[in-house]
C-alpha cells in the first residue's frame, strides 16, 4: 500500500499521534518514506505531507531497513506556477532543445530507490535519500517515522525550526521564497585583470574583505570588464562568505553599493515586497539561529 498522509501523523508529538505510529510499526513493515515539499498539493492546501509505502506482514522483522527521502521540489511554487532548475550562478539549466527544465526531484528519488532495491546505498544528497534501521524508529521516544528528522543531511537546528509552527510563528519558509527570480546565486569566476584606482575602475574586494571595518590591500578591475561584470553588487543585497570562513553574513551599504565582490560570496536578493531585506540580514546573522543553520 501506499498512502498520502499529513505530516502530523508521521510527527506529532500528540497521544494519538505517537499511538498511531507505534500501531502502525507493529501490524506492517514499512518500506519506504518520502517526505513531500508543502508545495506539494498547493495552490489549494499548504499541508504537509509524506509517501508511506507498505506491506502487510503477519510478523514484521525486528530489524529491517526503511528507505527514506526529503524531496525539495515537485515542478511547482506555492502559487501553482513552474519552477525551474537553476545553477549555482542563478542561470535556468537548459535540456537538448534548449529550454528550461523543470525542477521536479521525484524521479530522482524513483532513481535512488531502484538502487536501494538492487542492494546498493542511496548516494543522493540533494535530493537526500538515505537508509534508517526499523529498530531506531521503534525505540525512538516518540516512533517518529517522518524522513526529515532522520535526514542525515539537515542541519539540527533547521529540523527543529521547521518543526515548529505555533501560536508565535504561523508559518517557516524557505529562504528561496522570499527573493526574486534568480534569488540566491555566485557569479562564475573570471580572469583577474587587476588596474589602478581611477574613475574607470571598481574596487574588487575578497570574502574577508567585505567583513572587514577598514579594508585594505583593496584591487581593482576596470568598469567595462564584461568578464567581471556579474561580480558587481547593489545596495540591500545580502552577502554570504562560502569559503574560508564561510557563512558570515553582510548586507550591502552604500560603502559596498556598486562594487565588485569575489565569487567566493553568495548573493541573496531579498524581494523587499515580501520581506524587508534587513530581518533576513538580522536573521542570518543572528549568533543562535542564523549562524547555526548556515554553518
Amino acid at each position: 500500500m501506499v498512502i498520502v498522509l499529513p505530516r502530523q501523523n508521521l510527527s506529532g508529538t500528540q497521544h494519538t499521534s505517537v499511538e498511531l505510529r507505534k500501531w502502525l510499526l507493529k501490524q506492517a513493515k514499512i518500506t519506504a518514506i518520502v517526505d513531500l515539499p508543502r508545495e506539494a498539493f498547493q495552490p489549494h492546501t499548504g499541508t504537509k505531507t509524506s509517501l508511506i509505502f507498505l506491506e502487510k506482514v503477519k510478523n514484521p522483522e525486528e530489524d529491517y531497513s526503511v528507505f527514506m527521502a526529503v524531496s525539495e521540489a515537485v515542478g511547482h511554487d506555492r502559487r501553482g506556477n513552474p519552477i525551474y532548475r537553476k545553477d549555482d550562478s542563478g542561470k535556468f539549466v537548459l535540456d537538448d532543445n534548449n529550454n528550461p527544465i523543470i525542477w521536479n526531484d521525484l524521479p530522482e528519488i524513483k532513481q535512488q530507490w531502484d538502487l536501494y532495491k538492487s542492494g546498493k546505498k542511496p548516494k543522493s544528497i540533494k535530493p537526500s535519500c538515505f537508509v534508517v534501521n526499523s529498530e531506531k524508529l521503534r525505540n525512538d521516544p516518540s516512533c517518529r517515522i517522518d524522513a526529515w528528522y532522520w535526514d542525515p543531511n539537515k542541519n539540527d537546528l533547521a529540523k527543529s525550526l521547521m518543526d515548529y509552527v505555533g501560536n508565535d510563528i504561523t508559518e517557516i519558509v524557505n529562504l528561496g521564497d522570499l527573493v526574486i527570480d534568480r534569488g540566491v546565486f555566485y557569479p562564475g569566476r573570471h580572469k583577474r585583470n587587476y588596474v589602478k584606482n581611477t574613475d574607470k575602475s571598481l574596487p574588487f574586494y575578497s570574502g574577508t574583505q567585505i567583513l572587514q571595518i577598514r579594508p585594505f590591500d583593496i584591487k581593482y578591475q576596470p568598469t567595462d570588464y564584461k568578464p567581471a561584470r556579474n561580480h558587481v553588487v547593489e545596495k540591500d543585497w545580502i552577502l554570504i562568505t562560502r569559503s574560508g570562513s564561510t557563512g558570515r553574513v553582510v548586507i550591502v551599504g552604500k560603502e559596498l553599493d556598486g562594487t565588485m565582490i569575489t565569487e567566493h560570496v553568495i548573493r541573496v536578493i531579498v524581494n523587499p515586497k515580501l520581506v524587508d531585506p534587513y530581518y533576513v540580514y538580522a536573521y542570518l546573522a543572528s549568533e543562535n539561529i542564523g549562524l547555526q543553520v548556515l554553518d
